[in-house]
């Protein structure tokens, strides 16, 4: 479902990032680019999985954070997936990306080597759920839920 645009140095799927359709066409011409392709239709969604709920992290002993949530209620999730940002704007963002991966039964994750301050770290996580349908398997993977900084609501490792 991601709209994507390649440019000489890097590649980015906009859309997964909750971004619109005129975001990811504007980047694309800022970048050199006048190619936008995208794969598959962006708004449908035949196979829904919901987000985890109630994220949070917060400084751990060190330079460690610890990021926690509330599982999805969707049935089957494997996993999940949570990403790390300087900014509070991941599409925007050349440093977003992928920290992470937890099995479904471990609601928290710890991000090492932590530096800065609270207002340069931004968290997000996702559930993810493998699909077998009689066309092929695929990863479903929910939208991105915000991680603020506050209190963790599950408890230490």
């Amino acid at each position: 479902l991601p709209a994507r645009f390649e440019s000489r140095s890097w590649t980015t799927y906009s859309l997964d990032l909750g971004s619109t359709l005129g975001f990811a066409q504007r980047l694309s011409w800022s970048s050199g680019s006048k190619a936008l392709e995208l794969e598959g239709d962006p708004t449908l969604r035949a196979r829904t999985i919901a987000p985890p709920s109630e994220a949070r992290w917060s400084l751990g002993v060190g330079s460690v954070a610890f990021v926690t949530w509330k599982r999805s209620p969707s049935q089957g999730v494997g996993s999940y997936w949570i990403y790390h940002s300087s900014s509070s704007e991941p599409a925007a963002d050349r440093d977003f990306k992928r920290v992470g991966q937890v099995p479904a039964g471990k609601p928290y994750f710890l991000h090492k080597e932590v530096a800065g301050t609270t207002k340069s770290h931004y968290y997000w996580v996702r559930s993810v759920r493998l699909e077998k349908t009689p066309s092929g398997t695929y990863v479903n993977i929910s939208p991105l839920v915000a991680a603020p900084f506050g209190e963790s609501n599950g408890k230490s490792p």
